[in-house]
């Protein structure tokens, strides 16, 4: 059986799921807004929070092998605001509470416009 070659990596895909998530806010908040989409919307930002969460550990393992002990650290304080968000998004969403998601999707939206994303 053959290696497998993943042909993108953590930093790409962080990229790709900001700029998705960025889209989606912007597009929401010039749309009508109904409890069904904002619940689609949470589900949707969540699961992209969960795919930045995951390569944010993944870089960070790659560095912990190399025994870059403080820098994985530093990288994972830079972006611990994920867990925040997704934390605070299922709690939301399982409580059925449109009025915090809205919040925290707001919310959401400031962070990501203060990123600076290449």
């Amino acid at each position: 059986m053959g290696r497998i070659i993943h042909t993108t990596n953590p930093t790409r895909l962080r990229t790709t799921a900001l700029k998705k998530m960025t889209s989606a806010i912007r597009e929401f908040l010039r749309s009508a807004k109904n409890d069904t989409e904002l619940f689609e919307l949470g589900s949707s930002l969540t699961a992209a929070l969960q795919e930045i969460s995951e390569s944010v550990d993944h870089t960070a393992a790659a560095w912990e092998k190399r025994d870059y002990w403080l820098k994985a650290d530093a990288f994972r304080r830079q972006w611990a605001w994920v867990e925040k968000f997704q934390t605070g998004m299922k709690q939301s969403i399982s409580s059925k509470k449109p009025d915090d998601l809205q919040k925290q999707i707001i919310e959401l939206g400031e962070k990501l416009g203060s990123l600076k994303i290449s």
